[in-house]
C-alpha cells in the first residue's frame, strides 16, 4: 500500500510540474509586450511633433545625387519624393506614400526604408538590413523649420484613377483603347466609390483605415456591352477582394489578403 501511495504521489508531482508555466516563455512574452508598449509610446511622442518636413541630398550610384523630401504626418502617414540630379538639373523623380512607425530608435517606412533617429532633428538613412551605412558620404535628412507640402502628389481619395493592369494583365488586353478602361474615384467625405466599370457606371461603399481598405455593396447599371462585359465582371470581382493599398510613383496598387497586387491604376489626367 505504501509503495502504491508513493507511486501516486510521484505521478501527481510530475503532472503538476507539467502544468506550471514555462518561465522562459513567460519572460519572452513579457519582454515582447514591453517592447511593443515602448515603441507605441515612442510613436505617440514622435507624432506630437508632426507634421514635419525632412530634406537632404543623398548619394546616387549613377547620378549626381538624390534630393529627398520626406513629409511625416501625425496620423502615421508619410509622403516621400526623390528627385534625381543630373548636371545640377532634375532628370527624374519618384514618389511614394505609406505609413511610418517607430521601432526602437528607428523610423521605419512601410516600403522597406528605415532611418535612425539622431539628435537635433536629423534622420539618418540606413541600409536595407536596418544597419548604419559605413560611409563618409551624407545620408542625413534634416528637419526643416516649416512644414512644406509636396506639390503634384496624388492621394487615394478625390483622385480619378484609371485601371492599367488587372491580375497581372494589361487592361488593353480587354479593351481596344485605354480610354475605355474602368476608372473610379473615392469620395473621402462620404466614404463612397463611384466610376465606370467597363460597360456600366458603378457605385458602392468603402472603408479605409490607414492603408487597410474594403469595398462593399458595389452596384452597376444594367446596360449590356458585348466587348467589355468580361473586364467589367473581373473589375468588380477584383474590388471585392481588395484588403490593402499603397501608392508608389503616382500609381495606386490594390492588394489582396495575400499581399498580391491585383489591380494597378494611374491618375486620369
Amino acid at each position: 500500500m505504501r509503495g502504491r501511495l508513493l507511486t501516486i504521489a510521484a505521478t501527481l508531482t510530475i503532472t503538476l510540474a507539467g502544468c506550471q508555466p514555462n518561465d522562459s516563455t513567460t519572460t519572452a512574452n513579457s519582454s515582447e509586450s514591453a517592447t511593443v508598449e515602448r515603441d507605441q509610446a515612442a510613436s505617440d511622442m514622435f507624432a506630437k511633433q508632426l507634421p514635419a518636413t525632412y530634406q537632404g541630398t543623398l548619394p546616387c550610384a549613377d547620378c549626381e545625387g538624390i534630393v529627398y523630401q520626406l513629409n511625416l504626418m501625425p496620423d502615421h502617414r508619410y509622403q516621400l519624393q526623390m528627385r534625381y540630379l543630373d548636371d545640377g538639373d532634375v532628370n527624374n523623380s519618384h514618389s511614394q506614400q505609406g505609413l511610418w512607425q517607430i521601432s526602437g530608435k528607428q523610423l521605419q517606412l512601410d516600403q522597406e526604408s528605415a532611418f535612425s533617429i539622431e539628435p537635433d532633428g536629423v534622420l539618418r538613412k540606413l541600409d536595407t538590413n536596418g544597419q548604419a551605412i559605413d560611409s563618409e558620404l551624407n545620408y542625413d535628412l534634416s528637419r526643416q523649420r516649416d512644414y512644406q507640402p509636396l506639390s503634384n502628389t496624388v492621394t487615394i481619395t478625390d483622385t480619378e484613377w484609371r485601371l492599367t493592369e488587372i491580375r497581372g494583365n494589361a487592361v488593353t488586353e480587354f479593351v481596344d483603347d485605354a480610354s475605355q478602361a474602368p476608372h473610379m474615384t473615392l469620395n473621402e467625405g462620404e466614404q463612397r466609390v463611384s466610376g465606370f466599370a467597363g460597360c456600366n457606371n458603378f457605385n458602392g461603399q468603402y472603408q479605409n483605415s490607414q492603408q487597410q481598405i474594403e469595398f462593399a455593396k458595389i452596384a452597376t447599371t444594367r446596360k449590356m456591352c458585348e466587348q467589355t462585359m468580361a473586364i467589367e465582371k473581373q473589375f468588380v470581382a477584383t474590388l471585392e477582394q481588395v484588403t490593402e493599398w499603397y501608392i508608389e510613383a503616382n500609381k495606386l496598387y490594390l492588394l489582396n489578403e495575400s499581399g498580391d497586387a491585383i489591380a494597378v491604376f494611374k491618375p486620369l489626367s
